[in-house]
């Protein structure tokens, strides 16, 4: 996963969500909670209709620097 230069090995995916309508097209965004291997979690976000992926939220000693 690369969020600004930095690149993260990502170990596993805990927990992923969606937002938007259930029906009529279906979710616009979808939520991934994800831990890398340095131990970091991360929460990343992908907005479907317009396929960009942004970080939320960082947590642990991996946080990337702020832009």
């Amino acid at each position: 996963m690369r969020i600004g230069r930095a690149v993260y090995d990502v170990a596993g995916i805990l927990d992923r969500w969606y937002e938007g309508p259930r029906r009529a097209g279906g979710p616009t965004r979808l939520y991934f909670k994800v831990r890398s291997r340095g131990g970091s979690l991360f929460i990343v976000a992908h907005d479907l209709p317009a396929d960009v992926w942004s970080l939320v939220r960082a947590i642990g000693p991996e946080t990337p620097p702020a832009n």
